[in-house]
């Protein structure tokens, strides 16, 4: 395709776009472009946290029909409860089973 045509196409798409917003009509969109000085502080940030405070990256690895059993084990209690189980996400659980097993470690280790 001809290089002018693309950038015609690219601008209009760009118009077409903008009027959508305006009008109130236009998707949010699922990314935000941090750029080249964002980027720079998001490799600084993680070259401090990894080597100034030694974190460390972990895999926790759950078959699926367990990860299941546990989302729907926390859904069934808040439902129970009277309370809206939609609004807990797989990775609310996922965070929550994690600390809860970290800190029965924790603590098993010092008695």
């Amino acid at each position: 395709m001809n290089p002018v045509l693309q950038g015609l196409k690219y601008i209009q798409a760009a118009v077409d776009e903008k009027e959508k917003e305006e009008a109130g009509e236009a998707q949010p969109k699922p990314y935000i472009d941090i750029g080249g000085l964002g980027i720079a502080k998001l490799g600084a940030w993680h070259c401090w946290e990894r080597y100034w405070k030694g974190a460390d990256r972990k895999i926790c690895l759950l078959p699926k029909e367990a990860f299941a059993h546990l989302v729907g084990g926390v859904k069934a209690e808040l439902e129970k409860e009277g309370k809206v189980s939609a609004s807990v996400t797989s990775g609310d659980v996922l965070v929550a089973w994690v600390h809860k097993v970290r800190l029965f470690n924790l603590n098993s280790n010092s008695s």
